[in-house]
């Protein structure tokens, strides 16, 4: 236990400190290229973020399988898997060339240019996110911090040199060639991984069964938290939307414990499940629970003032997103549970049931902000992003109570008890 604590502690605080570093350098990004500048880096990074989902889930995979296999003892079995995915990841980089190929084509002369520039870089955006998913299996978290921040690091420090120099073009540029650095970085603490280049495809499959409903869970939850803002836009325009944004910013930044936490807990959970075959036995650990949900709040109590520091002193044009955050840091501890577990789902491989309650909150979500949206204003997209939420973490721990057995409804008194509490100190201080 006082390995997850620490490692989380660690995960969290690296997550948290290269967004900071990211937000601060796309200040400064956007300050030297302007907004015609600024859009086009901007649409080249989102174009890759789309053309690396080529790998369908497969390093989401090895979440679960690097951890399981470690427990088992099976040293072969794992050098066949992490090989199988490097030889992987260079055959669906060559895809992703081609791709960037095509478009280079059909492109304007600013996108023709960058495109063809940075087409051998395009093999390391896939190989990044190899090593992140690779490191995060192998529990090796003070290296996946480590990295975190010289990526955030590297890619502002060489995006804004080559900005400076040639442009958006240059921007560009030095995003892409700040990932060669990192490649470096990351075969250096890895190379013990990494053998050669050998395929199995039995490797692969297991990774995609597991993996996919993972990367697929994940596109769905895009789109169902993403609604709010599309009706925001719609409805009030780039200001109201900027302002809405900068509340769920803020939110993403406290989310990074929870996040941290999951991601820390799965590799435990996985080991436990293959040793064992049971998770009834941790899972019912209440002080567990009782503790997670007092450090959140205590967490979002002592960053609320800060929050409201920065957003009065440094970001006055974004006041009006002080009463949305309000509302969303006193009810949001209870819908963080949905990362614990989820955690749990994967390390039974039953997360794949998640999938469609999500289609069904589809739906949904645009019913409930159509709805509050008109009548409520932005408090009626965050209300509709609480409730979607709630929903999605009770989905989860049905789920979870279904197949791994453990005291549902004192379980929930536990829930309800600490976050009802939670609202109360929340709204008694602030």
């Amino acid at each position: 236990m006082r390995r997850i604590i620490k490692d989380t502690f660690i995960l969290a605080a690296s997550n948290v400190f290269s967004i900071i570093l990211a937000a601060l350098g796309t200040l400064f990004i956007a300050k030297i290229l302007g907004p015609g500048g600024y859009g086009g880096y901007s649409a080249y990074k989102l174009i890759i973020s789309y053309i690396v989902n080529l790998q369908l889930g497969v390093f989401q995979g090895l979440q679960r399988e690097i951890p399981c296999v470690k427990a088992l003892g099976k040293r072969e079995r794992l050098n066949s898997i992490l090989n199988s995915v490097f030889s992987f990841t260079l055959f669906i980089s060559l895809i992703g060339i081609f791709i960037i190929f095509i478009f280079s084509i059909n492109s304007s002369s600013f996108f023709k240019k960058v495109f063809i520039l940075t087409m051998p870089f395009v093999p390391l955006y896939f190989f990044k996110e190899l090593f992140k998913f690779s490191l995060k299996g192998l529990e090796n978290f003070i290296g996946l911090s480590i990295l975190n921040i010289f990526d955030s690091l590297s890619i502002i420090s060489f995006a804004i040199i080559f900005s400076i120099l040639f442009d958006a073009e240059g921007a560009i540029f030095g995003f892409a060639f700040s990932h060669l650095i990192f490649f470096i970085l990351s075969f250096f603490i890895t190379k013990k991984i990494f053998y050669g280049l050998k395929f199995n495809l039995e490797d692969i499959k297991l990774l995609l069964k597991v993996g996919f409903p993972i990367f697929f869970i994940g596109v769905l939850n895009v789109f169902l938290f993403s609604i709010d803002r599309l009706f925001i836009l719609g409805t009030f325009g780039r200001e109201g939307f900027g302002v809405y944004a900068m509340a769920l910013n803020f939110l993403n930044l406290i989310s990074q414990v929870p996040i941290a936490f999951a991601v820390v807990l799965l590799p435990f959970l996985t080991r436990k499940k293959a040793l064992e075959g049971s998770l009834e036995s941790f899972i019912r650990r209440d002080f567990l629970i009782i503790v997670y949900l007092i450090f959140i709040s205590v967490l979002i109590i002592a960053l609320n003032p800060v929050i409201c520091f920065i957003i009065n002193n440094l970001l006055h044009k974004y006041k009006p997103a002080l009463p949305l955050l309000k509302l969303l840091l006193e009810f949001i501890p209870f819908s963080t549970l949905s990362f614990f577990f989820y955690s749990f789902l994967i390390a039974e491989n039953r997360h794949f049931y998640i999938i469609p309650y999500q289609i069904i909150l589809l739906p949904l979500s645009v019913i409930l902000n159509s709805i509050l949206i008109p009548k409520f204003g932005l408090k009626g997209a965050a209300i509709s992003f609480l409730i979607l939420q709630t929903l999605f973490t009770l989905i989860t721990i049905f789920i979870s109570h279904r197949f791994i057995k453990f005291k549902l409804l004192k379980s929930f008194s536990i829930f309800l008890t600490f976050s009802f509490l939670h609202f109360l100190i929340f709204e008694k201080i602030f």
